[in-house]
């Protein structure tokens, strides 16, 4: 919840008109970077989950943490459409990003 109104405030300081176009883009392209680097943990994090949970001494381990048992429960539940939901998702994030940063080189570089 605190990265999504982090965000929030960064999104709304993206209409502010004394913050030239550069910092904007630059604000922009710091945003798709943060989801993308949430997107990856998570993904990681499931294909992690799934690995562990084949060994025995981590699933006695993890009987005794309710804790992780919870968190090791949420993941395990989540459906393959969502993975690869949120894959496609980075995906078009990191094209975005080497789109809009050649865009920006090249117009700094005929200007």
């Amino acid at each position: 919840m605190i990265i999504l109104t982090y965000l929030n405030k960064l999104v709304s300081s993206l209409q502010d008109e004394n913050i030239p176009n550069e910092g904007k883009i630059a604000l922009g392209l710091f945003i798709f970077c943060l989801i993308l680097l949430l997107s990856y943990i998570n993904t990681m994090t499931y294909f992690i989950i799934l690995i562990v949970l084949d060994n025995k001494s981590v699933q006695i381990w993890l009987n005794q943490w309710d804790l992780f048992k919870k968190v090791v429960n949420i993941y395990r539940k989540t459906r393959i459409g969502f993975l690869i939901f949120e894959i496609c998702l980075s995906l078009y994030i990191i094209l975005f990003i080497i789109y809009n940063s050649h865009k920006v080189y090249t117009f700094y570089l005929f200007h």
